[in-house]
């Protein structure tokens, strides 16, 4: 009785501390999703394309597929990890033999031996692999404004409404995002255009104006202010 009682809590144990070949909190990011996605193993209802078959000629041992987590059977048992030496269906074992990298070009995955004897993904997982990913939280500081008029990052063109040049070097009109799009695409009539030409002339106006107004503001430079000089003791 004691026995069949201390083996019980033995095999709870070891259950407790068992591994994927590559870390379950891995695999499971999108298991479920019924597409068997880059970083899982194996996938529920998917039948013929199993990674898992890799593993019979690597570890010569019969492999199953957990659905729940998306990963291989048997696991890795770190009871037996740590002394140096791959046994049974560890995946490598500190300085022991390290299967990872021929597991991972099978599945054509960047795989390196982990701690717990293993398999990690080089690098981590990519953050555009998590579900809800949304590219623009991975845009940099100060990223750019469409309609500041500076032309910055992914702009092809700002502000919007002006006229801009595109990769064939014909005239565009600036679109929606500060993309530079033809004419025709976004139904420019010939009114618009004449518009928008008006718009990009008093631009250019101001601009003029702009210098002029900084010119006087500033005065005279030195050689018109001798000039002046000279004509004015002459006069």
């Amino acid at each position: 009785m004691k026995r069949g009682i201390i083996t019980a809590i033995i095999f709870v144990l070891l259950c407790s501390i068992a591994f994927a070949q590559i870390n379950k909190d891995t695999t499971t990011i999108r298991c479920g999703d019924g597409v068997l996605d880059d970083f899982e193993m194996c996938e529920k209802g998917i039948k013929g394309i199993d990674k898992c078959d890799g593993l019979v000629e690597i570890l010569n041992v019969d492999v199953d597929c957990r659905t729940e987590v998306c990963a291989c059977l048997p696991f890795v048992n770190s009871g037996f990890c740590g002394n140096d030496r791959r046994e049974g269906v560890e995946m490598c074992d500190g300085a022991g033999e390290d299967l990872c990298s021929t597991f991972g070009d099978e599945i054509g995955v960047n795989l390196t031996c982990d701690i717990d004897c293993y398999c990690k993904i080089v690098g981590g997982v990519p953050a555009s692999y998590y579900p809800g990913y949304n590219e623009t939280e991975e845009e940099p500081e100060g990223m750019a404004v469409c309609g500041d008029k500076e032309l910055q990052l992914k702009e092809e063109c700002d502000p919007p409404n002006s006229l801009c040049t595109l990769e064939d070097n014909s005239v565009g009109v600036c679109a929606e995002g500060c993309k530079c799009k033809p004419k025709e695409s976004i139904g420019i009539s010939e009114k618009e255009d004449e518009e928008i030409d008006e718009v990009e002339d008093s631009e250019e106006e101001e601009e003029v104006e702009e210098i002029k107004e900084k010119d006087s503001k500033e005065g005279p430079g030195f050689f018109a202010s001798i000039w002046a000089w000279v004509r004015d003791l002459f006069s």
